[in-house]
């Protein structure tokens, strides 16, 4: 077989720690971080996990959510009560509801659970004539396949787990070659078993917020970018990237940028790894994904969207039965209908991010979508 269609030895045998259980899943996965930094490299690598500043960005998204519920309390005319460990409980009239960051008293756990459950939703929305992205369980087809599967895209696949995580986590872009997709199994069987393979559809990507078929905001997320200076190398320029981050404070995102196969792979795309020292002024997509990026890459476009698109995500929650809903597609024309212009939902998210609406380029002109949220929770609520 060619190389595209083996796996190198090495990731063959990264690939067999999976026989010992989740723990050589996890193994695998950070040897292949080293790995696809450049063992010189691997430290910094390992740095940019984030692993050591996990309290400080806990503490941050903590008082970002605070902050969020106190001002649509207040524009409420409801009142706080702090209950320990971030639950709220807000009050009006004697109507309580019960927050904790964007946890909310709104969807049944089974739903949610639901919502989680990627390849169920896929399946549900495929059948409700929704546009989805052609999708595969890795498990059920060769290597041959899969590859040949994802060939069909220019961009390549999307390898992910099936079920239970959310904000990208395990998820790869860019898988071209056996190679990449075994690589990408092994760091989505972290968090899953069932590992699915999905073709690349191209544009720019949209969360859309949704209240029992409402929609109360749309942000355009791009992929994060690190910009050349002429003498630091990739990696360098991701670690300076999530020190400005943190020096920030709350005037910035939550969440830092991490190397990883994603990584590895969006880099390979311009024909970059992690030791290359780019240009001075040469903007350089760091991730496939767009769940690490900075405020600057998000941007509020609520009414950009043709109504045709709003449609059929409000119906994409509608059949995953969730109240509460983000709802990611992406599309390369957003003025377009979705099948016209090659765009597809993604995902349908139950327990949405409220941050990923106050965290945007012009934190001004955000969308304060936790109030008509609280209202609809205070309408719904009991006493307490």
């Amino acid at each position: 077989m060619s190389g595209r269609l083996a796996p190198s030895a090495t990731t063959r045998w990264l690939s067999s720690l999976t026989g010992v259980g989740l723990p050589g899943r996890v193994l695998g996965q950070r040897l292949d971080r080293f790995r696809a930094a450049g063992w010189r490299h691997g430290r910094l690598a390992w740095q940019l996990s984030g692993r050591g500043e996990q309290d400080t960005l806990y503490k941050r998204q903590a008082a970002l959510y605070r902050r969020i519920w106190g001002e649509a309390a207040a524009a409420a005319g409801a009142e706080i009560e702090h209950l320990g460990n971030e639950f709220l409980a807000i009050r009006r009239d004697g109507a309580e509801t019960v927050v904790r960051f964007h946890l909310v008293m709104m969807d049944h756990p089974s739903t949610i659970a639901l919502a989680l459950d990627k390849a169920v939703v896929h399946d549900l929305l495929a059948r409700g004539g929704v546009p989805v992205p052609e999708q595969r369980h890795l498990g059920e087809i060769s290597t041959v396949d899969a590859l040949a599967f994802m060939a069909e895209s220019e961009r390549g696949g999307v390898v992910k787990p099936a079920n239970g995580t959310g904000g990208g986590a395990g998820v790869t872009c860019g898988v071209h070659n056996a190679d990449d997709l075994v690589r990408a199994r092994l760091a989505a069987q972290v968090f899953d078993s069932d590992v699915l393979v999905e073709r690349t559809v191209n544009g720019d990507e949209y969360r859309l917020l949704f209240i029992e078929g409402e929609l109360l905001d749309v942000v355009r997320r791009e992929r994060p970018t690190v910009v050349g200076d002429g003498h630091s190398t990739v990696t360098e320029l991701m670690a300076e990237e999530n020190r400005r981050r943190l020096d920030a404070g709350e005037s910035e995102v939550a969440r830092l940028l991490r190397f990883d196969l994603d990584c590895a792979l969006a880099l390979g795309q311009d024909g970059l790894t992690a030791r290359s020292v780019p240009p001075e002024g040469q903007p350089v997509v760091v991730k496939g994904t767009v769940g690490e990026n900075a405020r600057s890459e998000n941007a509020t476009v609520k009414g950009r969207l043709a109504d045709s698109v709003v449609k059929v995500a409000a119906q994409a929650a509608a059949i995953s039965r969730i109240r509460l809903a983000g709802v990611d597609l992406v599309t390369p024309d957003p003025t377009q209908p979705l099948e016209q212009a090659g765009g597809a939902i993604l995902e349908v998210n139950g327990t949405p991010g409220l941050h990923y609406h106050y965290e945007v380029a012009d934190p001004e002109h955000a969308t304060a979508v936790a109030l008509p949220l609280l209202e609809r929770l205070l309408a719904r609520g009991s006493a307490p």
